[in-house]
């Protein structure tokens, strides 16, 4: 078991136990497993930004959200997206 191999004594159990609780329900927290992950950077790294950096086309089956310039942008599957103009 984790716990047992982690040398984790019960007051460390159940206190690990009770954080885990405590900050599900929060929507501004992706919970996701490490496959998960692993395939969205995997899909934000397949990202096709143009030469003068204008546009991006997403070829991925993920919905990929990404900062640029300080602006916030999300790209849907399939598409091209236009980026505001430096």
């Amino acid at each position: 078991m984790f716990f047992a191999k982690q040398g984790l004594t019960i007051y460390s159990r159940c206190s690990i136990i009770y954080k885990s609780r405590r900050i599900s329900g929060y929507d501004s927290i992706w919970y996701a497993t490490n496959i998960e992950i692993y395939n969205y950077v995997k899909a934000y790294d397949s990202l096709v930004f143009s030469a003068d950096g204008t546009m991006v086309y997403n070829p991925t089956l993920y919905k990929i959200w990404f900062r640029t310039d300080s602006q916030l942008y999300s790209v849907n599957s399939g598409e091209t997206l236009c980026l505001n103009e430096k």
